[in-house]
């Protein structure tokens, strides 16, 4: 497995884009207590040889001190099975966060399975994660259903995270995982 990373404020990106997963990192804060210098910074792209293609995908990004990071069973998922996506959300940041949420969007036609915790709304799954202390981090296993009959095409799993200190909300760290739905494997 091979993980792709990203970061605001300066921090290194490394980026598997020939693997065919994707990364970015969220809009900077719309609050009056974010950095200037995360909204202004871009960050720099690197990654493996092309020949290097993983066989489950994952991603990872990180913004104000809150790290998202991704995974999924199989970057070929077949019609019928369930994809079994796994994502934690991290504080990096010495700050707790008073209140999480991840919320990440399945393909077209694709069905999520009930994960605790967690509100189905259409293609979106909403997770309030409640408070992070500094350095603390919660993982979430989500089960995604494959339709029967499918579009065989490359489609994505997106994650973003949205953190809360205090009244304030701040637009953390997207992160995707592409997967290319096949006949067979």
């Amino acid at each position: 497995m091979h993980a792709i990373s990203s970061a605001m404020g300066g921090a290194a990106v490394a980026s598997a884009a020939a693997c065919g997963l994707v990364t970015g990192a969220g809009p900077a804060a719309a609050s009056p207590i974010a950095s200037p210098a995360a909204a202004s910074s871009a960050p720099a792209v690197t990654g493996p040889p092309a020949s290097y293609v993983p066989y489950s995908p994952s991603t990872s990004a990180a913004s104000d001190g809150l790290a998202v990071a991704g995974s999924a069973d199989h970057r070929r998922p077949v019609p019928g099975e369930t994809q079994v996506s796994r994502w934690t959300v991290t504080n990096t940041g010495t700050r707790a966060w008073s209140r999480v949420r991840l919320q990440v969007t399945v393909p077209a036609r694709w069905r999520p399975r009930r994960t605790a915790g967690c509100r189905a709304t259409g293609r979106r799954l909403s997770c309030e994660l409640g408070g992070l202390a500094a350095r603390a981090q919660r993982r979430l296993v989500f089960r995604l259903v494959v339709p029967a009959r499918p579009r065989y095409e490359a489609v994505r799993i997106r994650a973003t995270t949205t953190a809360w200190s205090g009244r304030y909300a701040f637009a953390g760290p997207a992160a995707s995982l592409s997967v290319t739905v096949v006949r067979a494997r």
